[in-house]
């Protein structure tokens, strides 16, 4: 179910992940990408708080509050990859 709790029809939220073509910082065939050799870790979200919010808003059906977490499931992210890449010299994040 790709329903969207948004909004307005550009407030799009998706349940199940989409395939998007990579582009940007995530073009790894771009020889002048300065991450091309890079690890990368994708973070899905769609509170439009730059994976730094704690809230909870009326998004859900009905006006139902809808948990946004991005503050907790970054720092689970940095201390995932911390353990996963123990000699991390730079940490990017975008969004």
């Amino acid at each position: 179910d790709q329903k969207s709790y948004g909004s307005s029809p550009t407030d799009t939220c998706f349940k199940q992940p989409t395939l998007t073509p990579w582009a940007g910082m995530l073009d790894f065939a771009d020889p002048n990408n300065p991450y091309m050799t890079s690890a990368i870790v994708r973070i899905f979200y769609c509170s439009g708080d730059s994976h730094s919010g704690n809230s909870e808003q009326p998004w859900g059906p009905g006006g139902s509050k809808v948990q946004l977490r991005g503050y907790e499931n970054t720092n689970a992210v940095i201390e995932w990859a911390s353990k996963q890449f123990p000699h991390l010299s730079e940490l990017v994040l975008a969004g």
